[in-house]
């Protein structure tokens, strides 16, 4: 997977510290993917996955959110958006995490899938459903693949 100059130094911290919660996005689309995220370290970043491209993000702090588009005008009210959304609570060792769509999902004439391990869940629809998880895990999200 690339991994991209922005988040060069967040693959490389998660390196050092393989117990923190990642999120690797995998682009299968045949068009761009615009997404917008947010940790502890970013408040707002943006990036564009053309087909084939991918990122990964430390997943940290209380309350955040990956926001994934195929429309670059992310944050035009009209605009289909997929959510996922996510908590790490250190204290209980879990990360908790969801789906769900805004103005519709901009994946539903094709597909995506969120996998992960440490007994992390499947999703393959935008359901909205809080799931849990160790705060080790890592989810894999592949969209139109």
């Amino acid at each position: 997977m690339r991994v991209y100059a922005p988040f060069l130094g967040l693959s490389l911290a998660a390196t050092a510290a393989a117990a923190q919660p990642l999120l690797r996005v995998t682009n299968q689309c045949s068009e761009n993917v615009y997404v917008v995220y947010s940790n502890d370290q970013y408040k707002a970043a943006q990036v564009t996955l053309t087909q084939g491209k991918g990122f990964q993000v430390i997943l940290s702090g209380l309350g955040y959110s990956v926001g994934l588009s195929t429309d670059p005008a992310f944050y035009s009210e009209a605009v289909a958006k997929l959510i996922f959304g996510y908590s790490v609570n250190t204290d209980n060792g879990l990360l908790y995490y969801s789906i769900a769509s805004d103005y519709g999902n901009p994946f539903a004439s094709q597909s995506f899938s969120l996998t992960g391990n440490n007994g992390c869940a499947s999703v393959n629809s935008p359901n909205g459903v809080t799931y849990a998880c160790s705060d080790a895990a890592s989810l894999y999200l592949t969209l139109c693949g």
